[in-house]
């Protein structure tokens, strides 16, 4: 039954017994919030609508409260690859605010949990997530999709913005004598900054495999060994590029996997966005085998973005991607993003009365 709390708790949610927190978010300080228009370059393929939920299980210690427990997430919002159609929550959050960089954050508090008790904390909602082509040379041929009649992107990027995402960060370390080498010895200055992505892209292929080791070694760190995490992969990407003058940063998110009904998303995982002017931030993941196609960067439907940018000081969450807990005495936490197929309106109703009756105070339920 423990395992079927995140599931219940999602469903109950859809049917409308959990309500969203009424008022508009604070705005975002520099960064605008991504866009949802669809871009003319932008080709959208094999939807996926799923439910999935985020949440904190919290037990306290057997002797002592837990005090001050504060669980913060990132939200998921409209963009080009992914619809959010209901984001609800349980319980109601203390507040929901917006970073720098244009990220929505949900904020939780609880000022006491007793000892030996538990509570939990989830966000919940339905998306819907495309598999994305960005044709580099501009709108496919033939393109009959209902990206052809949005916005395309501004064609350069805002000054402020620009100069954000070149900034020097510990995990990129932009000004090491090996970062600028590296990235000097991949072409001459002469390069587009498409083939100085391109050729980062190949480097960073060629010269370091990806492990699941859950590392935040600094860019030259990776570089140097060969290997990396999700993360490490990001950040080395984004140092090459920032040494090179091409605007990046990374997206945190949460993945499902294709064919199963239902999945754990343990780890989370971290990818990156380069900035070329005419097209606007294009994704790229170095998870993926392929990533890039004839003439265009694909990023596959199992993915759900949960903010873009950096961890800079304009984060609440620091370099965490996707949710954090702090405590002045801190419970046992679980942190958990769940998938499951999206059911209909009807099994949500029907989920929603047995939901109800489960009890949610004993974690081993």
């Amino acid at each position: 039954m423990k395992r079927l709390i995140p599931l219940l708790a999602l469903l109950a949610c859809a049917a409308g017994c959990m309500q969203t927190p009424g008022g508009p978010p604070a705005p975002a300080v520099v960064v605008p919030v991504v866009s949802a228009a669809v871009p003319a370059h932008v080709e959208r393929s094999d939807a996926a609508t799923r439910c999935v939920v985020a949440s904190y299980r919290l037990t306290a210690p057997a002797g002592r409260a837990a005090e001050d427990v504060t669980c913060t997430f990132f939200l998921p919002q409209d963009e080009p690859r992914q619809t959010v159609h209901d984001l609800r929550f349980q319980p109601e959050p203390a507040e929901i605010l917006t970073d720098a960089h244009g990220r929505r954050i949900a904020r939780f508090v609880l000022p006491c949990i007793p000892a030996g008790e538990y509570a939990a904390v989830r966000w919940m909602a339905r998306v819907t997530t495309w598999r994305t082509r960005h044709h580099l040379d501009g709108p496919p041929d033939g393109s009959a999709s209902d990206s052809s009649a949005q916005e395309g992107p501004a064609a350069t990027l805002d000054p402020a913005v620009r100069q954000m995402y070149l900034a020097d960060q510990r995990p990129y370390g932009v000004a090491s004598a090996y970062i600028r080498q590296t990235a000097e010895d991949l072409g001459p200055e002469t390069l587009s900054d498409r083939e100085a992505v391109q050729a980062i892209c190949d480097y960073i292929n060629k010269h370091v495999r990806y492990e699941l080791s859950g590392g935040w070694d600094n860019a030259e760190t990776v570089l140097r060994r060969g290997t990396g995490s999700c993360s490490e992969l990001a950040y080395a990407f984004i140092a090459l590029c920032r040494a090179r003058g091409i605007p990046a940063r990374y997206i945190g998110g949460t993945m499902f996997r294709a064919g199963a009904p239902c999945f754990f998303d343990r780890a989370q995982h971290r990818w990156n966005e380069v900035y070329l002017d005419g097209l606007g931030w294009v994704p790229l993941d170095f998870r993926m085998n392929g990533y890039k196609g004839d003439g265009f960067y694909m990023m596959p439907p199992e993915r759900l973005s949960l903010g873009h940018g950096d961890g800079d000081s304009g984060s609440p969450l620091g370099w965490v991607y996707t949710c954090q807990m702090t405590a002045r005495v801190e419970p046992r936490a679980e942190k958990e993003y769940f998938w499951c197929d999206a059911p209909s309106a009807e099994a949500f109703e029907r989920v929603h009365r047995l939901a109800s009756a489960v009890p949610t105070a004993d974690p081993e339920a």
